[in-house]
This record gives structure tokens, C-alpha cells and sequence, in this order.
């Protein structure tokens, strides 16, 4: 099993989504790195000094819709450094295979496709609350143009180089 055969599970309830293993740089708590230059509203939450690299900070659920995921930074390199900010992470599996995207996400494909659950370890939940499906995400397709846009001004203001102009 190579590692473009896995996914990192995180809860994004009531969705599960999986990240492919190959994009993820490192996961930490998101009490162990400090958000900084953070906009008042929207999914770009600001940016995270990361060992040096400047991240721009997404919210996943306020992209997928939903809210209260404030337990992990999933580090992407996709194709800029940027941090997920999710759930708690669930697993490291081998990934399933894709079903059907469900009607009520394609107006932003986020280049989402979904799997069926495995029966995964919950926290404070059970498998009943989920949705039906799990979201396989694409990191490189996650963000549109004006996003990585904006998401390249927070990282440079993250090393100093912008003060105004953040959207």
C-alpha cells in the first residue's frame, strides 16, 4: 500500500472528510500554533507561522457549511502552504472507493467526490449523526481563484511584506 492509496479522516460534522494523505504536511492541535492576522468574517480565518512558513488559515466546515470545527490544523501544500482548520482527526485509512457527490454540495465542487463510511471511532458522537457519505477532497481544486488570491496577500502579510488590502 502506497501512500497515494490513503486518506486522513477528520470530522467536519456532520460530515467526514477525507484529505489525501500525499497533501497533508502535518496535523497539530490547533492550540499549538496561535492564528495571526485574523480578518473579522469568512472561511480565511488569517495566517499560522508554521516553523517559518507563513499558511494562509482556512475554516473547512465554514467552506463546507457547517460550524464548531476548532480541534485540528491540517497542514496542505497545495500549491501554496495553507492550514486546514477541522474537527478532531479520525484515522489514517486505505482509501474507499467514490460514490455519487450528494445533490446539495455540487454548486462548489470543492473537486469533492464521497465514499461510503467505514465504521470509524467517534468522539462524543455516533455514527447516526453523520451524513450518510464521507467527503473525499481534492486540496488542489479546494480553493478558487480569488480565494488563493486572498489566501496569498494573508501569507504575505503573515511575513510582513502587506499591512493593508487583505479582502
Amino acid at each position: 500500500m502506497s501512500d497515494h492509496d490513503r486518506i486522513l479522516l477528520v470530522l467536519c460534522a456532520p460530515w467526514v472528510v477525507a484529505i489525501p494523505i500525499t497533501a497533508v504536511v502535518r496535523v497539530v492541535t490547533t492550540g499549538d500554533l496561535p492564528l495571526r492576522h485574523a480578518p473579522t468574517t469568512g472561511a480565511l480565518l488569517g495566517t499560522l507561522d508554521d516553523g517559518g512558513v507563513q499558511r494562509a488559515a482556512w475554516d473547512l466546515g465554514h467552506l463546507l457549511g457547517t460550524h464548531g470545527n476548532d480541534h485540528a490544523w491540517v497542514m496542505l501544500s497545495v500549491p501554496m502552504p495553507v492550514a486546514l482548520r477541522t474537527g478532531p482527526c479520525l484515522s489514517v485509512v486505505v482509501a474507499p472507493a467514490s460514490c455519487p457527490l450528494p445533490a446539495i454540495l455540487t454548486a462548489r465542487s470543492f473537486g469533492l467526490g464521497c465514499f461510503v463510511l467505514p465504521s470509524l471511532p467517534l468522539p462524543s458522537m455516533t455514527q447516526a449523526e453523520l451524513a450518510p457519505v464521507g467527503l473525499r477532497l481534492d486540496p488542489i481544486r479546494l480553493f478558487n481563484d480569488a480565494e488563493m488570491l486572498a489566501a496569498q496577500r494573508m501569507s504575505a502579510v503573515g511575513m510582513g511584506l502587506h499591512t493593508v488590502g487583505i479582502p
